[in-house]
C-alpha cells in the first residue's frame, strides 16, 4: 500500500490534477487505508522555494508583489491540492490504524517544514514561535512543563558549552523542554527526546568554505524531529511520560564568538578544549544532556 500510494500520486501529479478522490476496492482491509492515507501525503509533500524572508511594510505595493509570487509558485507547483480517500466502510477514519498513520503523516509534513525553512528566517526565536504556536494549538492537559532558558539564563545553569556556541548569534541561543505527562498516575519518565537545532552552521570562526555551508539550515533537523514527535505525540495521547529537549543556538561569527583553543567548562563540571569551533553540535547536546538528565531522570 505503501509503494501503491507512492505511485498513484507520481501518475495524478504528471496529469496535473488537482483535486482528487481515492475510490477503494471494498475487497482491500480497510485497515491497510491508513498506510495508503501516509504514503500518498508524503508522497504529495513539496516545499515551496518562494521567498520567505520578512519584509519591510513599505517595500510592499498593496500586495501586489507577494501575489505574483505566489501565484508563480502556484503554476510551477506538482502538489496535489486535495485529495479524499473513500470505502465501502465509512467508518475507517475512526480506525487506530488508521488515526496513527494520519497523525504522523502530519507530524512528518510539520517537521519537514521546519526542517526546509532557510537560516535568515528559522532562527532561534523563530523556532521558539512554532514551539508556542504548536503547544497553543494542542492546548493539551498533558503538558505538564515548559522551560526555556536563554541566553544568560544557559550561563547560570553552568551550561557554558552550549552558551558558548551561540553568543555570537543576533539571535540568542536557547534551550526549550517540553513535558508530556501522559500518565500522570507514575512520576517515572519512561522517554526523553533531544534534538540537535544549530539552525545555520557557518563552522563559526573555523569558516566552512563553499560547497559545505550551503545546505547547512539542515543543521537543526535533530531538533525538527523531536518537535515533529512533538506533534505527533499531542495528536495520539500516548499514556506515558515523555521529555521533548531542543538545542537551539545559530553558530555565527562576531567579536564575541568562541575561539579555537578555548576551555569552557561544562554543566557536568567536565572542561573542554575547543579543537575546531565546527564541532558545535556536539557542545549544544553536552549540556542539554547533562540538564534533561539532571531535571527529569528519564
Amino acid at each position: 500500500m505503501r509503494t501503491l500510494g507512492a505511485t498513484a500520486v507520481a501518475q495524478l501529479q504528471g496529469k496535473k490534477a488537482s483535486d482528487v478522490e481515492v475510490i477503494s476496492s471494498s475487497k482491500i482491509d480497510a485497515e491497510l487505508l491508513g498506510v495508503f492515507h501516509n504514503s500518498f501525503f508524503l508522497s504529495n509533500y513539496e516545499w515551496s522555494k518562494k521567498d520567505t524572508t520578512p519584509k519591510p511594510e513599505e517595500d510592499k505595493k498593496d500586495g501586489e508583489e507577494e501575489d505574483e509570487v505566489d501565484e508563480r509558485t502556484k503554476r510551477l507547483s506538482k502538489k496535489i491540492d486535495s485529495f479524499t480517500v473513500s470505502h465501502e466502510q465509512h467508518k475507517f477514519k475512526s480506525l487506530e490504524s488508521f488515526k496513527f498513520q494520519d497523525a504522523i503523516a502530519k507530524a512528518t509534513e510539520f517537521a519537514r517544514n521546519l526542517s526546509n525553512e532557510r537560516g535568515s528566517v528559522a532562527d532561534p526565536a523563530w523556532m521558539e514561535q512554532k514551539v508556542s504556536d504548536l503547544l497553543f494549538e494542542a492546548n493539551a492537559p498533558e503538558i505538564n512543563d515548559i522551560r526555556i532558558l536563554r541566553g544568560q539564563d544557559l550561563v547560570d545553569q553552568g551550561m557554558h558549552l552550549f552558551h558558548s556556541v551561540g553568543k555570537g548569534a543576533t539571535s540568542e541561543p536557547r534551550c526549550i523542554v517540553v513535558h508530556y505527562k501522559g500518565n500522570p498516575d507514575s512520576e517515572e519518565n519512561e522517554v526523553a527526546l533531544i534534538g540537535k537545532g544549530v539552525t545555520f552552521d557557518t563552522g563559526g570562526l573555523n569558516l566552512k568554505p563553499t560547497g559545505y555551508m550551503e545546505d547547512m539550515y539542515g543543521d537543526k533537523n535533530g531538533s525538527a524531529a523531536v518537535l515533529g514527535a512533538l506533534h505527533g505525540t499531542l495528536a495520539l495521547k500516548p499514556k506515558k511520560n515523555i521529555v521533548f529537549a531542543i538545542a537551539l543556538a545559530e553558530n555565527a561569527i562576531d567579536s564575541t564568538s568562541y575561539k579555537p583553543g578555548d576551555i569552557i567548562k561544562s554543566m557536568k563540571g567536565l572542561t573542554v578544549e575547543i579543537g575546531n569551533t565546527d564541532a558545535e553540535g556536539r557542545l549544544v547536546l553536552a549540556d542539554t544532556f547533562t540538564y534533561v538528565q539532571r531535571e527529569f531522570k528519564p
